[in-house]
């Protein structure tokens, strides 16, 4: 039971982290705040790797961590931007389109096979998502779709949840290469100096924003050490598929707190929907 406990720490974790990254992104800018949160994290990571083998440097493993890296220099600060714009409500469950894209793009990249039970949560997820605006149904069976779609925040994380599909998959044929500890550090490493050139392209403030808000960037960068740690435990002693299920369940735990914390409203709808992705999003796992 002990992988259950850190699994589900994992997941409360998760769900503490998405609050806290709103709460301090209405001072801080979401570029900064998504380079800070993997650099700020690695002297957590760092002495992790003096307990470990070090893999060989291939070029195929340099290839997919620059290719997942990329991708996520590109995803991270869109999912803050998402975050902060709009409730929790409307945009952390569109995270859990990730593995339906998975299902339907990991056979042409990765050889993986979709099964019915996988196409099943589709349908789920799919339904999850209509629901999640359901009160807008009186306007027409396509509205809340249309609520949806017209939410940035929504838009900004679907995208951010297709782009961290093929970031997955660069992740997956990055690990072939390399043990899990090696490759999270090493992959930390390199989205932090990714950021650089894009926070100068934009001609950001990093120095006085982190001069300002180096407190909020570190407790972030804590629960992204403990995330890492308690996930990575709970999969070296459990099958993955049931802690990936289980971490899905940090959904749930976001909208209970964007309900409390920001009044957020209408929990139940809300709860409902997200229950339903989540559902889907097990099925996939299991398939």
């Amino acid at each position: 039971m002990l992988w259950f406990l850190f699994a589900i720490l994992a997941a409360v974790l998760n769900a503490v982290m998405n609050v806290y990254a709103k709460k301090l992104m209405n001072k801080s800018d979401s570029y900064v705040t998504a380079w800070a949160r993997p650099f700020f994290a690695l002297p957590f990571l760092v002495p992790f790797l003096f307990f470990v083998e070090w893999p060989q440097l291939s070029l195929p493993f340099l290839l997919a961590v620059f290719s997942g890296a990329v991708l996520n220099v590109i995803g991270q600060p869109m999912q803050m931007k998402a975050l902060k714009i709009s409730p929790l409500w409307k945009t952390v469950p569109m995270l859990n389109f990730t593995p339906v894209f998975l299902l339907f793009l990991s056979p042409m990249v990765l050889g993986e096979t979709a099964s019915y039970l996988g196409l099943f949560g589709v349908i789920f997820v799919v339904i999850g998502s209509y629901m999640l605006n359901v009160s807008e149904s009186h306007k027409g069976f396509f509205a809340p779709v249309k609520a949806l779609l017209d939410d940035k925040g929504s838009r900004y994380m679907f995208i951010v949840s297709l782009l961290f599909c093929f970031a997955v998959m660069a992740e997956k044929a990055a690990l072939s290469y390399s043990n899990v500890i090696f490759f999270i550090v090493f992959y930390y490493l390199v989205i932090s100096v990714l950021h650089v050139p894009v926070m100068i392209y934009k001609k950001l403030d990093v120095v006085g924003e982190v001069r300002k808000h180096y407190k909020g960037f570190f407790v972030l960068a804590l629960i992204t050490a403990v995330i890492i740690f308690s996930q990575t435990y709970a999969i070296s002693i459990a099958n993955v598929s049931y802690v990936s299920a289980l971490k899905r369940l940090s959904v749930l735990f976001t909208i209970v707190l964007g309900h409390h914390l920001f009044d957020e409203r209408n929990l139940r709808d809300h709860m409902f929907a997200a229950f339903l992705m989540v559902a889907g999003v097990v099925m996939i796992s299991f398939g």
